[in-house]
């Protein structure tokens, strides 16, 4: 299929499912949502870890979950770096 490596998006979701299984099924769709509109598997991934501590903080979580997510955020958004640039100059792939 083309794939280059993952960016740890599905182990982090994975251990935010076994964490608190509302929130991970929430991230999931807010990811599956992005994706679909956008086409961008990328933007679906930084959005939805960027939202994660939220999604945590609201649905009541322990502060080290909301703090986990929130460490988590960060590594994703740094390990997308070259996507993002990608995305500003307009070179990212596309989910057909």
């Amino acid at each position: 299929m083309g794939f280059k490596g993952g960016k740890s998006v599905a182990s982090g979701v994975g251990t935010i499912l076994a964490l608190n299984i509302i929130a991970g099924l929430v991230i999931a769709v807010v990811w599956g949502i992005i994706t679909y509109v956008t086409r961008y598997v990328s933007v679906g991934s930084i959005i939805a870890l960027l939202l994660s501590p939220f999604i945590m903080f609201f649905l009541g979580a322990p502060l080290g979950y909301v703090l986990y997510c929130a460490v988590g955020a960060i590594y994703i958004v740094y390990l997308h770096r070259e996507n993002i640039k990608r995305l500003i100059d307009g070179n990212e792939n596309k989910v057909r």
